[in-house]
């Protein structure tokens, strides 16, 4: 199973983020957490995140998550 690790530096913004995000395709840093999805706004609320996310697990919240973003 691919793995997509998300970093995201606050500062970032966040049409820049979900570019990065789309366009991964190689595992940058493990991050350990007990949940394997994560909020995009969570991460950007810190200044500094990392976020290991299975690859089945990109589909619907958080997908629609990030394309609403893109969109709006």
């Amino acid at each position: 199973m691919k793995h997509i690790v998300l970093i995201v530096d606050k500062s970032i913004e966040r049409r820049t983020v979900l570019r990065q995000i789309l366009q991964t395709d190689h595992t940058l840093q493990v991050f350990e957490s007990d949940s394997l999805t994560c909020s995009l706004d969570a991460l950007i609320k810190q200044k500094f995140a990392a976020c290991l996310i299975h690859e089945s697990a990109v589909s619907e919240p958080l997908l629609r998550q990030l394309l609403s973003l893109e969109n709006g």
